[in-house]
């Protein structure tokens, strides 16, 4: 599994290869 992490406005957006949803850290932390 590769993990590609992207600064995106000071939020961590993690792209996974397997085909899910960039989400951002700050929105995963929130819920």
């Amino acid at each position: 599994l590769i993990m590609q992490v992207r600064n995106v406005n000071d939020v961590r957006v993690y792209n996974l290869t397997c085909g899910q949803k960039a989400v951002p850290e700050r929105l995963a932390d929130n819920k």
